[in-house]
């Protein structure tokens, strides 16, 4: 791990493409005893949790960048942290990023025989940072349920709902996402789609909060409106 992570800064898509795999392979198994199922948890743990460290190795590197630019002074880290939030990395490969997200996305909600909250909270944020780097190519799979003349089942809109809470939005995407719920209001008619709506948009909005306060701040200074593209 040590050697590999610095990797990431260069070679970030061959790690990844690397972590993927073996993820891949150990959620595959089915393990015969008790023990051999613990050790697959615990591995897809450490994959899952390699893949954010990397892929947040990378995006804290492009930021490292700007620390320089805007002096030590109050203001000037003020400027500073404005600048970060506006920061993304270069996009993956689109075909990796898809790759990526259909290994990782069935962790997310897929039952474990142990070890679940804990394989569920590394694939979520996996599923977080893959966001940053393929936000367009992952939200069209997210709300394909909000499209005009759908049919989907109630099973779908709530796993596509469900996984919508783990990804990071910033002002126009979550502003975009608002817009996309509101014109699919006939969608969640039913009462257990509806209180997973609320769970999901009030995460939504506090991942938001948690990851571009000063946003936050100038939209409620009023100097920042939510507006989608």
């Amino acid at each position: 791990e040590d050697g590999l992570v610095p990797l990431c800064s260069q070679n970030l898509q061959h790690v990844l493409k690397y972590l993927t795999a073996q993820t891949d392979n150990v959620s595959k198994q089915n393990p015969a005893s008790e023990e051999g199922m613990i050790r697959a948890s615990l591995t897809l743990i450490y994959l899952l949790n390699l893949f954010t460290t990397c892929c947040q190795y990378k995006w804290d590197f492009i930021k490292e960048k700007f620390k320089n630019i805007q002096g030590t002074s109050e203001i000037g880290k003020i400027r500073l942290q404005e600048k970060q939030e506006l920061i993304r990395p270069p996009p993956l490969d689109d075909r990796l990023a898809r790759e990526c997200y259909g290994k990782i996305t069935p962790l997310v909600t897929k039952m474990q025989q142990f070890f679940q909250d804990k394989v569920q909270a590394a694939a979520s944020k996996a599923l977080f940072l893959l966001s940053v780097y393929n936000y367009d190519s992952i939200i069209g799979n997210l709300t394909q349920h909000m499209l005009p003349h759908g049919n989907p089942s109630e099973e779908e809109i709530i796993l596509q709902l469900t996984l919508l809470q783990y990804l990071n939005n910033d002002a126009t995407q979550l502003a975009e996402l608002l817009k996309k719920v509101d014109s699919a209001t006939n969608t969640y008619k039913k009462d257990k789609v509806q209180f997973v709506l609320a769970r999901v948009l009030r995460k939504a909005i506090w991942n938001w909060i948690d990851n571009y306060p000063i946003q936050f701040v100038s939209l409620c200074q009023g100097s920042l409106k939510l507006q989608g593209k």
